[in-house]
């Protein structure tokens, strides 16, 4: 006789060995930038391949607040993706600037993502997981170890290749890794669907190109990509937000769940907000990310708290935000407001208009907890807004960005 339990196990037992039946021979072959448009058996749809490799070291780190001390010698462990297909530079320094997230991942609605995972984490397995994604007909690439899939293992690599059936809007990822602590929500970063006029933009912002330019109808050229990073392009910036823990997330959240210490913060109504003191914040995983706009111009502000302890609630000082999607749904009512509180794996897509006059001029971007001040602190994170003046096309200046004409507003809520 078969128990639930046991029964519970085979089930287990058999949804693994479907799993690790990779159909590799339906991916592409890696090209040589990492990114590739070739064709498949997902009815001629677009691949776009990327290639990750999960590692970790030991980095330099010094704590933007002075009242954590390390227990390691100044040092953190950090676990990160090595990977020749996002080829953004990112700083490693001992302000922990770029460290502490993932490279954004860009792709078009309709394409198929093929990702490679291998995993050189010692003593630890792991997956990815695409928040926001239903995965309706891929669920055995839905990245949840113990639900959907295996763990990948020390030294083994997984494919996951499905076809985006999302909206176009804001998404995450992040990794899994069940009861394996080092794996667990160790690299998350942005996962942007972009409509389907959007390919060339997406090809160069995962770097198949190195630059791209448009024609226009009288067959001159416009620079309308505008792409300073794949946080910031055209009339789009990401604000990727996180609290930061020198333990791993998998201890931390355990401590929360499990109700392990006492409430350490409350907010306005003394209702508990964090059961792990804060120890740092950062912003497309860096500790003091600066963000630069045009006037003049609306931008859309791609907003994700990719932590997994702290809401937060994010302003701009001086500034109002129109609610367009939440959770990569539309909003279909005009919302204007200060601030969005997002709780953790939450995402707001919010216009922003920046001043004629504020050119020169620095804003502050907020990211602050719902602690009250009444219990003598509240902690977050600042991003610095800096406003700059519309370059003419007859400044020849090297290092200044030519910018293109302004973009609609159904073109910025695309």
């Amino acid at each position: 006789m078969i128990t639930m339990a046991s029964g519970g196990i085979i089930k287990h037992f058999l949804l693994c060995l479907l799993i690790l039946h990779n159909p590799k021979s339906a991916i592409s072959q890696k090209g040589t930038s990492g990114v590739s448009n070739n064709k498949n058996i997902f009815f001629g749809a677009p691949v776009r391949q990327f290639n990750f490799e999960i590692t970790t070291r030991l980095h330099p780190f010094t704590a933007p607040s002075s009242s954590h001390e390390s227990n390691d010698n100044n040092y953190i462990r950090i676990i990160e993706i090595n990977n020749d297909a996002l080829a953004t530079p990112r700083d490693y320094d001992d302000k922990g600037h770029g460290i502490f997230s993932g490279p954004p991942m860009h792709v078009v609605e309709g394409d198929v993502i093929s990702v490679t995972l291998t995993n050189s984490l010692p003593q630890s397995g792991l997956s990815l997981h695409w928040h926001g994604f239903e995965m309706a007909d891929a669920l055995v690439y839905d990245g949840v170890v113990g639900v959907t899939q295996c763990p990948v293992f020390e030294g083994d690599s997984f494919v996951y290749s499905f076809l985006v059936e999302e909206e176009p809007g804001t998404y995450w990822y992040h990794t899994h890794s069940g009861l394996m602590k080092e794996g667990f929500n160790a690299v998350r970063g942005p996962l942007i669907v972009h409509p389907l006029n959007d390919a060339d933009l997406v090809d160069a912002l995962n770097g198949v190109v190195s630059s791209v330019t448009d024609d226009d109808e009288d067959g001159t050229e416009d620079d309308s990509l505008s792409i300073t990073s794949p946080v910031s392009y055209r009339n789009e910036r990401i604000l990727f937000f996180s609290d930061g823990f020198r333990e791993t997330s998998w201890d931390t959240m355990w401590v929360v769940m499990g109700g392990l210490n006492p409430s350490v913060s409350k907010n306005e109504d003394g209702f508990t907000i964090g059961t792990h003191p804060w120890e740092f914040g950062t912003c497309n995983g860096k500790f003091n990310e600066e963000v630069k706009v045009w006037s003049g111009e609306r931008y859309k502000f791609r907003i994700i708290n990719g932590g997994h302890v702290f809401a937060l609630r994010v302003s701009i000082f001086g500034l109002r935000m129109r609610v367009v999607a939440a959770d990569s749904s539309p909003v279909p009512e005009e919302l204007v407001v200060d601030d969005v509180i997002v709780h953790t794996a939450e995402r707001f897509d919010v216009l922003v208009d920046i001043p004629e006059d504020a050119v020169g001029g620095d804003y502050w971007i907020r990211a602050e907890t719902l602690e009250s001040r009444r219990q003598g602190y509240r902690h977050g994170m600042k991003v610095k807004l800096t406003v700059q003046d519309l370059v003419s096309e007859d400044d020849e200046s090297d290092d200044m960005v030519k910018k293109e004409d302004n973009m609609t507003i159904s073109e910025i809520e695309g």
